[in-house]
Order: C-alpha cells, then sequence, then structure tokens
C-alpha cells in the first residue's frame, strides 16, 4: 500500500516537478519529512504552493514547505533543496546536474538516486550533518559499493577535500571494527571546516546554553491562542501541537488543568473546594469576601504554575501554544480587580492569535451563547489588548477553512521562532 506521502511525491513528479528523493525513508508509513533535491527552485516552490503547501523558511539553497492534511489530520513536510553543502563544501552545478542525469526510478516511480551516489551522500550526510555515523542510516552502510561503482563514481567527486577512494576505504575499516567512530568522523569534519567532534560539541553545547538565557530573558516562544468558545481555538491549536521537525508544547489554561505536577494538583482540589464554598455564601457576606479572595491567589497562582513550568521549553528550540490564556478571567467578568490581577500583574503573551470570524456561525457550532455574547467577548479581547499594548493577530476562522486558519497559525509560529535564531 502506498503511504501518503509518496502519493503527494508521485503527483508532483506527473506534474512535472523535476526532482530527486535525496534519502529514501526506513518506513514510508510513518514518513511524513522527506528531502528532494530540485533544479528549478522557481518552477518546484510554484507547483508545491499551487498544491497547498507554503513555504515557511528559505536560506538561499534550501526550502522548507509545509501542508496540514485535514483528512488525516497530519502534516506534510518537504525539504527543498535547491544546491548541495556539506561543512564548508559546495557542491558543483555541473555534479548536480550528473545526479539529475544519472536518477532512477524505484519501484513505484518516484525519481531517487543511484545506489553509489545514494550510498556516498548519505555517508556524508551522517558524518557532517548528523554528526552520527551509527545512527538510523547505519544499517545501509552494509552495502558493499564493490570496485565497478567506485571506479564509475571516483572522478564526479574530485571537488572533495581528499580522494573518493580515502572515504571509502574509511567507511571499510569502520565496517570492519579496525576504527571508532569517532576516528572515522572527526578527520572527515575537519577536512569540511567543522572542526574536531569535541570542539563542535563543545561549541553547540555553548551555543544552546547561550540561546536558552537569552530565551529565558525574553520568555521565548511562547504565543496565546484565544477566543470565544467555538471560535476553533482547540481544533487549530491540536493540529499545531504535531508540527513536524519543531517541538511544540500545548499547554491548555482553561478551568481544568491538566494534572501533572503536584503543584497543580493540590491547586485543583484547593480550587475546587473554594469553588464550592463560594456558592454557599453571599458576596456581601465577610466569610463570601475572603472566601472569593483566597480562591483568586490559588487561581491566580495555578495560572502562573501553568506558564512558568513551559519556559524553559520555550527558551530553547521549542514552542509553546497556550490555549486560553488568565485574561479570559477578565473577559467572563469584567471587573476592575480581574484586570489588575489577571491582566496587569500577570505575565503577558508574546504574542496573541485571536480567532474571530461570523457570530452567527461560531453560535452555530456553539448553541448555548448568544450571538450578542459572542461579538462582545471578541470586542473585550481587542479592547484589551489594544489597551495594554498586547500585541495580536487575528485568524477568521468561519471565512477561512481549516487548513487555511491551521497554516496560518503555523506560519506565525515559525516566523517568531526562526526569528528569533
Amino acid at each position: 500500500m502506498i503511504s501518503n506521502i509518496e502519493k503527494e511525491l508521485l503527483f508532483m513528479h506527473r506534474l512535472g516537478m523535476n526532482f530527486i528523493l535525496i534519502r529514501e525513508p526506513e518506513n514510508w508509513e510513518s514518513a511524513l519529512d522527506v528531502d528532494i533535491l530540485v533544479n528549478d527552485k522557481g518552477g518546484a516552490s510554484e507547483i508545491l504552493i499551487e498544491n497547498g503547501y507554503f513555504c515557511y523558511r528559505d536560506s538561499g539553497t534550501h526550502s522548507w514547505f509545509l501542508k496540514y492534511n485535514v483528512t488525516i489530520k497530519k502534516w506534510m513536510h518537504i525539504d527543498m533543496h535547491h544546491g548541495l553543502k556539506f561543512g564548508d563544501i559546495d557542491f558543483p552545478i555541473k555534479y548536480i546536474h550528473r545526479l539529475f542525469d544519472k536518477s532512477v526510478l524505484n519501484k513505484i516511480g518516484i525519481p531517487i538516486l543511484n545506489e553509489g551516489d545514494h550510498l556516498i551522500l548519505l555517508f556524508f550526510h551522517s558524518v557532517i550533518d548528523k554528526n552520527n555515523i551509527d545512527g538510523k542510516y547505519k544499517k545501509r552502510f552494509n552495502i558493499d559499493l564493490g570496485v565497478k561503482i567506485f571506479e564509475a563514481l571516483k572522478m564526479h567527486y574530485d571537488f572533495l577535500p581528499k580522494p573518493l577512494g580515502y572515504y571509502i576505504q574509511q567507511m571499510e575499516k569502520w565496517r570492519k571494527k579496525d576504527i571508532t567512530s569517532a576516528e572515522l568522523m572527526t578527520p572527515i569534519r575537519i577536512q569540511f571546516g567543522l572542526g574536531s567532534d569535541k570542539s563542535s560539541v563543545m561549541a553547540g553545547l555553548m551555543l544552546r546554553v547561550k540561546k536558552r538565557v537569552k530565551g529565558l530573558f525574553r520568555g521565548g516562544n511562547m504565543i496565546t491562542v484565544l477566543g470565544p468558545d467555538g471560535s476553533g481555538k482547540s481544533t487549530i491549536t491540536d493540529a499545531i501541537s504535531i508540527l513536524p521537525n519543531v517541538s511544540v508544547k500545548l499547554q491548555y489554561m482553561g478551568p481544568v488543568p491538566n494534572l501533572n505536577t503536584r503543584t497543580v494538583f493540590i491547586l485543583e482540589k484547593l480550587l475546587m473546594a473554594l469553588n464550592n464554598q463560594k456558592r454557599n455564601f453571599s458576596t456581601s457576606s465577610i466569610f463570601g469576601k475572603v472566601i472569593r479572595v483566597l480562591w483568586h491567589i490559588s487561581n491566580y497562582i495555578d495560572l502562573i504554575v501553568r506558564v512558568n513550568r513551559n519556559i524553559w521549553h520555550a527558551s530553547g528550540d521549542g514552542i509553546v501554544v497556550f490555549d486560553r490564556y488568565a485574561c479570559d478571567m477578565f473577559i467572563r467578568d469584567e471587573k476592575h480587580i480581574n484586570e489588575s490581577v489577571y491582566i496587569k500583574f500577570f505575565p503577558k503573551p508574546k504574542k496573541v492569535v485571536l480567532c474571530v470570524g461570523s457570530a452567527i456561525d461560531i453560535n452555530y457550532r456553539k448553541p448555548e451563547l448568544e450571538i450578542n455574547e459572542i461579538n462582545q467577548a471578541i470586542d473585550s479581547y481587542k479592547l484589551i489588548f489594544n489597551k495594554h499594548k498586547i500585541p495580536f493577530t487575528e485568524i477568521n476562522t468561519t471565512k477561512n477553512s481549516i487548513k487555511e486558519s491551521v497554516d496560518i497559525l503555523a506560519k506565525i509560529l515559525l516566523k517568531e521562532k526562526f526569528s528569533n535564531d
């Protein structure tokens, strides 16, 4: 049975997109991320965009495309290379042209590299890009290239720091366990301008520490999705939570927290008890006022805990998406005390995505809300964002389809992430 990503690639090939699959996935069924090489960036990009993909990052020789499949509720992710580079070495254009000339079709008709080029590029990808020869591709290096294949290929790799034979000999020594993985990779990485294995690891570690510290001070990649009930918040945040190649953490900020710390568990029990007591005492009685003050304090601490336990994730390479936020407490009950507690003295989100749309359509999804209540909630959100200078972007979830709404949110998240890297 052909997987969804195979169907996508076959369809693109039949539309005339000239590409080669650089690495065939170990398991097509679970693969939603593929690397392709193209010789016409503009034409390939146009075909992908016309078929529902959007480009979220472009480094000049490498473009990243995403597409959300609403039917299977999964993302398709295509890394499009319009050039090859390992370390400081740019692969010449004539070499790229030869890869296309010598490419073959796999058993279902997808253009792929020939066996020799595939193994050589996989070797350099593991050593240079991944710094891990013992990773998921290890078993593929058990294939013997043979003298005939080596002789046919060696003249095409004359741009490498050393002759192709040297790298094949090193691979053979490693296969026979005559040298360790570190002894194989370290000199090759130095040849490609990446430094020793030890120094590159330390440099990478220092870079990550620096990024973490910087992220902690600026609040990291923390985005809040808000809107009236029925506006599609949970639908689009659920799709965003499975974005490939990006660590997205979803944090619900509504009245029923996810119980994954004991502090939150204790707070939830306390809040439930105080909430029950609120119903038994009027707001005019002293005890009723004390109960309500305690409830607000406990609720505030609970919400703060849910925010703070995600800061470390957001300060690194991850993104935290909040479904609802503390300001909802003010939207439900627009008192000055709620504005102070849940907006003025609560950590402001870095960016808010506000789900809006036709109140009639939202009411159809959530009939327990009156149309005027929906409009009032949307207006209140905008008012407090402008008043407290909280940046926000609107997504019309009734005008846009689910896929279009998800794409808009994905673009916002990825732009925030990569603009901070």
